[in-house]
């Protein structure tokens, strides 16, 4: 039988100058590399699903600003009782979910801008939450009694975005990697 070595050749793996032997292809390294991110992001492109991880970076900052590391599982460092809650932290809680879980309180069906899969009871825990105390129409102070610091209304949602996208999503942009030698080109 012979073989096709131009095809099956992988002596020369250099992706944007890395060595792609070398590199290990791991979901949390990929999410805490801002060029490797980007480059899994234009896979996710191709495959018309950029919303979750869109989402996830949007997590991320409100996140950020209670210093809550993105991939701390146990979050021993959670913010105290004395914990100031900012209203640019209010503001983006609530950008986030207008923008991808629900645009409109009065009409919870109404398209959003970038939905998310999720499903309708975590769609209706977060829309719970933010009508608690009228939440979704002050941008300036937290006032929801369910949880305690806006970015606790998505920690279930974005537990189950990021098992996707390291179950689903990931696999196949790891296969895609190695099976062309290529990736997006930012």
């Amino acid at each position: 039988m012979k073989s096709n070595s131009t095809s099956n050749d992988k002596s020369n793996l250099t992706i944007h100058g890395i060595d792609m032997r070398s590199v290990s292809f791991n979901f949390v390294t990929v999410l805490h590399d801002k060029e490797m991110r980007a480059l899994f992001k234009a896979y996710l492109a191709t495959e018309y699903n950029t919303e979750p991880l869109l989402f996830l970076e949007e997590i991320f900052k409100l996140e950020a600003m209670f210093n809550i590391k993105h991939d701390q599982h146990d979050h021993s460092e959670q913010p105290t009782n004395n914990t100031v809650i900012s209203a640019e932290s209010v503001k983006l809680a609530l950008d986030i979910c207008k923008r991808f879980i629900c645009s409109n309180f009065d009409s919870i069906n109404a398209p959003v801008e970038l939905e998310i899969n999720i499903s309708s009871e975590a769609k209706a825990k977060v829309i719970e939450c933010m009508r608690n105390n009228d939440q979704y129409k002050n941008e300036t102070s937290w006032v929801s009694s369910i949880v305690a610091f806006p970015y606790q209304v998505f920690t279930n949602i974005k537990d189950s975005i990021k098992l996707e996208l390291q179950c689903e999503s990931f696999p196949r942009y790891v296969i895609f990697c190695w099976s062309s030698c290529k990736v997006c080109v930012k």
